[in-house]
C-alpha cells in the first residue's frame, strides 16, 4: 500500500474524502457547523456515488500534478504488506 499526499494549490476542496480498492469515505465540509458535526458516508466501489467521488478526486490530483508534486509518500515495510 502506498499513501501520497498533495497540497491542493488549484480548485477548492470542501469535503474529506479517501479512497481505498473497495469503498471510500466522504466527509462534506458544512460551514454552519465543526467537522466533527458534518455527515460522513462509506460509499462501496459498487455505487454509483463511488465513481462520482473518485472522479472528483482524480480531477483534483491531475489538476495539481503540474504545480504541487506529492509532499509525502508512505511506503511501508516490504514484510508488512
Amino acid at each position: 500500500m502506498t499513501v501520497q499526499v498533495r497540497k491542493v494549490n488549484s480548485g477548492v476542496v470542501l469535503q474529506s474524502l479517501n479512497i481505498s480498492e473497495n469503498e471510500l469515505y466522504y466527509t462534506p465540509y458544512l460551514v454552519s457547523v465543526s467537522t466533527g458535526h458534518c455527515p460522513a458516508m462509506i460509499v462501496s466501489k459498487q455505487h454509483p456515488y463511488y465513481q462520482k467521488l473518485e472522479g472528483e478526486f482524480n480531477y483534483l490530483w491531475s489538476l495539481n500534478e503540474r504545480v504541487a508534486p506529492p509532499i509525502a509518500q508512505v511506503i511501508p515495510h516490504p514484510g508488512r504488506a
